[in-house]
C-alpha cells in the first residue's frame, strides 16, 4: 500500500468520526461516539492524542469488549481490508464495531466509508460472533494487536496487518526466531528431501519454521521440524477449525503435539478460498526474521510470500534447481533479482542472524553416531516421497489459475467465483456475504463470470455452470 493511500483512509476516517461527534452533539445527546450514549467516553482521533486504540485513549471499553469486538471483526472484513484496519485503529475494535450498528441502522455514513460498510455490513452475523467466542472454552485462542500475546513483528504489516489472529497450539512458540519455508505444492523428490533436511537442522537450532501446511514444500517442512521434535507454526488459509487440506490432518496434529501452533486471521468455520491464500503469504512473511523458497514455479504463492518479505525489508533466500525445471523458474527468479544463494544449513543461519551460541547448540547435542545415523534415515524417508505433482499444465498464478484462465489477474472475479455454490442458486446478498464484497462488485464480477461460461442465473439468483463445476473440482483434488 502507498503511502499516500494510507494518510487518505486515516483521514478518511477521522473526517467520519468527526461528522459523527458533531452530528450527536447537534442532537443534543452528549454521545461522544456512536455506542457511549452517557458515558463520558472521549471519541478517539476527534481528541487529537492519535491514539489508535482504546487502552491509550482513555476509552472505558474493557479488554473483553475489545476481544469480542476483535473476533466479530475477523468475521466481518477479509485480510488486507485497510479500511477496517483504519476503523478499528482510530475507534477501537468495539467503537469499530458501535458505528456499524449505526450504519446498519440507518446512520449516515461518509461517501469513502459506504461501499466497506456495506460488505461488513452484509456479513454482520451477532449469533455467528458468539459461536466464534465459544471455541475459546475448546481449546482455541483468539489474539489482537494491542493483546500480550500479538505477535509484534506483524506491526511492519501498517494497514495490512490482521485485525486479529485465531490460534490452537503453543502461541509461545512465537517467541523464537522465526524462518518461513515455502515452495511449489507440486514438489519433486529433490525439494522435500532439501526442506525436510533444513528444517530438521533449523528446528535443532532453535528457528521456528513458518509455513502454510500445503501439499510439497510446505508440508515437508513442517516434518522435518515434528521429526525434531521441535515446534513449528502453520498459517492456514480457511478458519482455525477447519484444518486444509484434510489429507494432513495427522501432520496437523502432530504440529500440536511437539509444542507448535496453527494461525489463522480469518473467522472459523470460513472456507478456503483463493484469495485467502494469497492474504494469508504475508502473514507467513510478516512473522519470519528471513523467508527461504525451494522449488516455486515463475508465478506462485511462494513468490507473492518472497515479495511481501522483500517489501517489508526481510532477507530472502532460494535454493537453486536444475534449468530445465519448472518448478525452479521463481527461485532463479528470485536469484536473479538479489535473493541469497542457499545451498546449505549455513547459509540460513546467516540470515537469519543467529547468535554464536544459536549456531552452537545444534553442534553440542550429544548423539552416538548410530542415533545420527537413525535420524538422517528417518529424515530421508520422510523426504523421499512426492506427495502430489502439477496442479495443472503451464505456469501457475498466485490464485491457483494458468494463464491461460479467463480470470487471471483478476482477483475480485475469482473470490465471486469462489463464493458461488456449485448446484442450488443462490441470492446476490448471499453471494456478496460470502465473497466479502459489496453489491456492486458483485454484479461486475458476475458479469464477467457469465461472459465465461463460468456463471449461470435463473431469476435473479446465481451458481456455477456444469463445466465450471467440474473445473473447481479438478482444482481441488
Amino acid at each position: 500500500m502507498t503511502e499516500d493511500k494510507t494518510s487518505r483512509t486515516s483521514s478518511e476516517i477521522t473526517g467520519a468520526a468527526g461528522a459523527r461527534d458533531t452530528a450527536a452533539e447537534t442532537a443534543g445527546t452528549g454521545a461522544a461516539y456512536p455506542g457511549t450514549t452517557g458515558t463520558g467516553a472521549a471519541h478517539p482521533g476527534t481528541a487529537g492524542t492519535g491514539a489508535a486504540h482504546p487502552e491509550t485513549a482513555g476509552m472505558k471499553n474493557t479488554s473483553t469488549e475489545e476481544e469480542t469486538a476483535a473476533m466479530a471483526w475477523t468475521r466481518l472484513a477479509e485480510g488486507e481490508d485497510y479500511h477496517a484496519v483504519a476503523l478499528t485503529d482510530n475507534l477501537g475494535y468495539a467503537g469499530a464495531l458501535a458505528w456499524l450498528e449505526e450504519a446498519r441502522a440507518g446512520a449516515p455514513v461518509p461517501e469513502p466509508l459506504r461501499a466497506a460498510a456495506t460488505r461488513w455490513g452484509a456479513r454482520y452475523d451477532a449469533q455467528g460472533f458468539a459461536r466464534d467466542r465459544e471455541l475459546l472454552n475448546r481449546g482455541y485462542g483468539f489474539t489482537y494487536p494491542g493483546s500480550p500475546t500479538w505477535p509484534q513483528s506483524l506491526a511492519q504489516l501498517g494497514e495490512q496487518r490482521p485485525l486479529g489472529l485465531w490460534w490452537k497450539g503453543n502461541i509461545a512458540a512465537l517467541d523464537r526466531p522465526a524462518l518461513a519455508m515455502v515452495g511449489s505444492r507440486a514438489a519433486t523428490d529433490y525439494g522435500e528431501k532439501i526442506a525436510t533436511d533444513f528444517s530438521y537442522e533449523l528446528a535443532e537450532r532453535g528457528a521456528l519454521i513458518v509455513s502454510g501446511g500445503a501439499m510439497g514444500i510446505d508440508a515437508a517442512a513442517h516434518r522435518g521440524a515434528v521429526l525434531a521434535n521441535a515446534p513449528t507454526a502453520v498459517v492456514f488459509a480457511s478458519g482455525i477449525n477447519r484444518p486444509y487440506p484434510k489429507v494432513h490432518q495427522e501432520l496437523f496434529a502432530r504440529i500440536l503435539d511437539t509444542g507448535g501452533l496453527a494461525l489463522s486471521e480469518t473467522a472459523p468455520g470460513n472456507a478456503p478460498h483463493r484469495h485467502r491464500f494469497l492474504a494469508r503469504n504475508r502473514i507467513i512473511a510478516g512473522l519470519s526474521q528471513a523467508v527461504v523458497v525451494i522449488e516455486a514455479p515463475y508465478r506462485s504463492g511462494a513468490i507473492n510470500t518472497a515479495g511481501h518479505a522483500h517489501t517489508y525489508g526481510i532477507p530472502v533466500g532460494a535454493v537453486p534447481g536444475s534449468i530445465y525445471a519448472m518448478c525452479s523458474t521463481g527461485c532463479h527468479r528470485l536469484l536473479r533479482e538479489g535473493a541469497v544463494c542457499i545451498t546449505r544449513v549455513e547459509d540460513i543461519v546467516e540470515i537469519l542472524g543467529f547468535s554464536a551460541g544459536q549456531q552452537l547448540l545444534h553442534v553440542n547435542r550429544t548423539r552416538t553416531a548410530a542415533q545420527g545415523n537413525g535420524a538422517a534415515h528417518d529424515r530421508s524417508g520422510a523426504a523421499s516421497r512426492t506427495v502430489t505433482r502439477a496442479l495443472a499444465s503451464g505456469v501457475q498464478l498466485g490464485l491457483g489459475l494458468a494463464v491461460t484462465d479467463p480470470l487471471a489477474g483478476d482477483p475480485r472475479a475469482v473470490r465471486v467465483r469462489d463464493a458461488l455454490p456449485a448446484r442450488n442458486y443462490q441470492p446476490l446478498d448471499k453471494i456478496a456475504q460470502t465473497a466479502g464484497m459489496g453489491f456492486a462488485e458483485v454484479m461486475a464480477a458476475l458479469g464477467k463470470l457469465e461472459v465465461a461460461g463460468i456463471a449461470e442465473s435463473r431469476g435473479g439468483k446465481w451458481r456455477l455452470t456444469p463445466q465450471a463445476r467440474e473445473a473447481s473440482r479438478h482444482r481441488s483434488s
